[in-house]
């Protein structure tokens, strides 16, 4: 059953058989997958939902069922991290953007399935996070890359790599681009 002001809906994706919805007024405390849905606490915080597409039948007698196949929290969720905000899913891979947590600095969690369980891959947070960027507020993922948009930031670098310490361009913005390596699901900035 959904409290009053979840805002499930507030960001969605679709890729084939499955679709993922954020919510980002979810209050549940919990930070385990398919945990504590119950247990609320921490308003805000946010979840995001997965779903799969089953179809059965045939010819003109087709039938299609979407039913939940897991509710996801961040491995550190906190009271008004918004996580959810922003869902990308690709294939057995969904990234969520919680642009509000650690003082809005912001994060991006990366989930993948092997079946129909699915496990956190990967926390992604900018290299030179400052409080009030929002990175997380976009967020995209294809195959091995993942992207990931901080509106809020403040680097007056011109180029990809400049100099992102610099902060005298207030709210410029970046994305950050992430590349999958190595067999522990590390993700690296590139």
């Amino acid at each position: 059953m959904q409290r009053l002001e979840t805002f499930f809906g507030y960001s969605v994706s679709i890729s084939g058989e499955r679709t993922v919805v954020g919510a980002v007024g979810e209050a549940s405390g919990s930070n385990d997958i398919n945990g504590g849905q119950r247990k609320n606490g921490a308003l805000r915080a946010g979840a995001a939902y997965v779903f799969a597409r089953t179809t059965t039948g045939s010819g003109t007698n087709i039938s299609t069922n979407w039913s939940q196949q897991s509710y996801l929290k961040a491995s550190n969720s906190q009271r008004g991290d918004f996580f959810g905000y922003s869902v990308c899913i690709h294939e057995k891979r969904v990234i969520v953007g919680a642009p509000f947590h650690a003082n809005q600095t912001g994060a991006a969690y990366i989930y993948e399935t092997s079946g129909t369980k699915w496990k956190q891959k990967g926390l992604l947070k900018a290299k030179n996070a400052q409080n009030g960027d929002q990175f997380g507020k976009a967020v995209a993922i294809h195959g091995e890359t993942a992207l990931v948009g901080a509106p809020f930031e403040s680097s007056n670098a011109r180029e990809v790599d400049g100099k992102a310490t610099n902060n005298l361009a207030p709210k410029a913005g970046a994305a950050y681009l992430f590349l999958h390596q190595g067999k522990n699901g590390n993700r690296i900035p590139i």
